[in-house]
């Protein structure tokens, strides 16, 4: 905007004097000059007023506590997210750690029961041999009251206990049934051979004697017409020499041979050593 300076202006309309005053029938015009104006100083473009200093003051001081405050809401969302995220953290290390109990507890305490099923098993066990008997041999499975699976000198294989007589002079060799009277004695029966791990470890702990024709009583022979094990069962599993060709005989040795196939058909009445068996007390 410009500054406006008003002119009085008069025309003569009558041929009167210019300097006399007018009339009312003089026209009056208005010159209307531009006043130049100062940009404003503080919007750099030109308006109708100046803003005051301490308005702008005030609206500089309002946008920086503004903007603290919501610098302070960020901080203060930000911590509060970070602990949020650390108690989770601290929460869920927690539920690992207890999850990681349990899971110990739980094998231990799966240990535990298979040990004491163990136990019961092996005390059931103790208890059925003790029941095969109708005056269970203290003295001789439990010398100065102390249990053993096996008796003194007899071999344990898997569950059983084995004597393998080696008696060396011919007179104190025995029959087929001498030898299971003696191996009853001793609360035990006549060897009964049902796998083939086991006719190993029997031909592993045997050894040659005397002659060929010498071996060692097992407890299979011939009733009527079918070879059977002294525990009642014939059994399907052999081990019969490619070279026994005796017939009639009843009772069955085995002998000292490279080969598993070491068993052999002889007279009952023939004296050799022998092997005993029974069970293992402790399991």
């Amino acid at each position: 905007m410009e500054e406006l300076n008003y002119v009085a202006v008069t025309f003569r309309t009558d041929g009167a004097p210019i300097y006399e005053k007018p009339h009312d029938s003089a026209v009056i015009y208005e010159e209307v000059k531009p006043r130049s104006v100062e940009p404003d100083a503080h919007t750099g473009s030109r308006s109708g007023a100046p803003v005051p200093p301490l308005l702008l003051r005030a609206v500089a001081a309002g946008l920086t506590i503004t903007c603290l405050i919501l610098l302070s809401i960020v901080i203060a969302l930000t911590v509060h997210f970070n602990m949020v995220i650390s108690e989770q953290k601290r929460t869920q290390s927690d539920l690992t750690e207890q999850i990681e109990r349990l899971q110990g507890l739980q094998v231990r305490l799966e240990r535990e029961a298979g040990e004491q099923s163990g136990e019961r098993d092996r005390l059931n066990w103790t208890l059925g041999v003790i029941l095969e008997h109708q005056n269970f041999p203290v003295a001789f499975r439990c010398p100065n009251g102390v249990c053993k699976p096996c008796p003194a000198g007899w071999l344990l294989f898997q569950s059983m206990c084995y004597l393998i007589t080696e008696h060396i002079y011919s007179w104190e060799w025995k029959t087929w049934e001498g030898s299971r009277h003696s191996c009853r004695e001793l609360s035990a029966d006549l060897v009964m051979i049902d796998s083939q791990e086991e006719q190993e470890f029997i031909s592993n702990n045997t050894e040659f004697y005397n002659d060929y024709r010498h071996g060692y009583w097992i407890g299979y022979s011939r009733v009527e017409d079918t070879w059977m094990w002294t525990g009642g069962s014939n059994g399907t599993l052999t081990f019969w020499t490619q070279q026994n060709k005796v017939y009639g005989e009843k009772c069955a040795l085995t002998l000292r041979l490279d080969s598993l196939d070491n068993w052999r058909k002889t007279s009952c009445h023939m004296k050799n050593r022998w092997i005993c068996e029974m069970r293992t007390l402790i399991k």
